[in-house]
């Protein structure tokens, strides 16, 4: 947490999805540790009392999954 009291946190950039629509991405510090967030607007909000904005961890988008694992062998008897 910060120790001094105006000691950022954090920062956010303002971008526009390919849909046209505005969010944040960005990183808090929190404990020492970074946290990458993205913040959408909240498309279900119906009374005042909702967010207007809600906060997600970010997922890296340039990761792709490994590919399953291929055996090394077959089993010599198939259990079908």
């Amino acid at each position: 947490m910060a120790e001094k009291k105006n000691e950022s946190i954090g920062a956010l950039w303002s971008k526009t999805s390919k849909s046209g629509d505005q969010f944040f991405s960005g990183v808090l510090e929190i404990d020492g540790k970074k946290h990458e967030i993205v913040v959408f607007s909240n498309g279900y909000k119906k009374e005042e009392k909702h967010p207007d904005w809600r906060i997600y961890p970010s997922k890296p988008r340039d990761q792709k999954p490994e590919p399953a694992k291929q055996p090394d062998e077959f089993p010599e008897e198939i259990p079908w």
